[in-house]
């Protein structure tokens, strides 16, 4: 199993990209919510607060706040479904009561039909899931890889980023080689396309679910064909190289530790957990809608300790979205006391 701080990352890399194709391309992850569980009441969508509170479940609401809460308008304006998604990236047998309770909250809170959907790329994981929810009163829908496109043309992957992305992501294991190359072509190519920091963002996603030497292929693959240009050529390095770094860090550097370097792997293991938990740490912010300026994005950055980080990243996800920013601004360029 990966280690905690690798699976922060990717579980808040993924709601990140979830959030950022609903906003971009709703349409796309309402036909993907539709494979899934059937025709949708409506096709107008509303973004809610992933966390919300109940009269005698105030407490436990709160703290069970799903990762993503869209609200589907019916015909007449109304509230008719509600879908709290939920991105899964091990397994946790108190999901069986944690899903149960959203559904039945969330329902209760907008007055409307509502069920929880899960995301997990790893198919283990779904097999897992699929068991779970077999015993389920009230089961989530299981987004399989079938109802999640593989857009393999390069003109997908620029016109549609996201969906190319997710599609690939979903279609990383499991398959035929061939059918894992040409997502992974598409998707570097995808990434390419977007700004450097969501770049960055998704490359821990690519890392996780795709083999190193699919990654290299699907890479050849495209400065053989010349259908590159020069900007996205250019960008295919700067994300061929964090790709690299991400695989060299989250996994401990690997090479010292296959040449039975210690102190080399330890230092590797240390880098890896502060790397991770600190991308992990700015894709809550920015989730959370905390906008960090550049001074304190930079004094986050420059700190290597992994405890420290994982600490902040504890502290983000327990407190509430309203006093973040203000947390963050203590910790990290602490402000004095007013002179007596």
């Amino acid at each position: 199993m990966a280690p905690l701080d690798i699976l922060a990352s990717v579980h808040e890399s993924l709601v990140h990209l979830l959030v950022a194709l609903l906003r971009r391309e709703p349409e796309a992850l309402l036909a993907i919510f539709a494979r899934a569980r059937g025709e949708l009441p409506g096709r107008v969508t509303h973004e809610r607060l992933p966390s919300f509170e109940l009269p005698g479940l105030r407490r436990r609401a709160h703290r069970r706040a799903a990762d993503l809460l869209i609200s589907v308008e019916g015909r007449g304006g109304e509230t008719a479904l509600v879908l709290a998604i939920e991105v899964q990236v091990c397994v946790d047998a108190e999901k069986r009561w944690r899903w149960s309770e959203l559904a039945v909250a969330a329902a209760a809170e907008f007055r409307a039909e509502a069920q929880v959907v899960v995301f997990a790329l790893s198919p283990a994981l779904r097999q897992w899931i699929r068991g779970l929810a077999a015993g389920m009163s009230v089961a989530p829908v299981l987004v399989e890889r079938e109802h999640v496109p593989l857009l393999t043309s390069l003109g997908d992957a620029r016109g549609r980023p996201l969906a190319t992305l997710l599609g690939a992501l979903m279609h990383a294991r499991g398959v035929a080689r061939a059918v894992q190359v040409a997502g992974a072509r598409a998707a570097l190519v995808a990434l390419s396309c977007l700004d450097e920091r969501m770049g960055e963002r998704y490359g821990v996603l690519m890392a996780d679910m795709f083999s190193a030497d699919v990654l290299e292929q699907a890479k050849r693959s495209l400065h053989q064909s010349s259908s590159l240009g020069t900007r996205e050529a250019r960008a295919l390095e700067r994300i061929d190289d964090f790709v690299r770094e991400s695989y060299s860090f989250v996994f401990g550097h690997r090479e010292g530790q296959k040449e039975g370097l210690e102190a080399g792997r330890q230092a590797g293991h240390q880098a890896g957990r502060a790397w991770a938990t600190r991308r992990a740490l700015f894709d809550l912010l920015a989730l959370q809608g905390v906008t960090l300026d550049e001074p304190r994005r930079a004094a986050i950055a420059a700190v290597e300790d992994p405890e420290t980080l994982e600490a902040w990243y504890a502290l983000a996800r327990a407190s509430k979205c309203d006093r973040l920013a203000e947390i963050f601004d203590e910790l990290v360029i602490p402000i004095d006391p007013a002179p007596c």
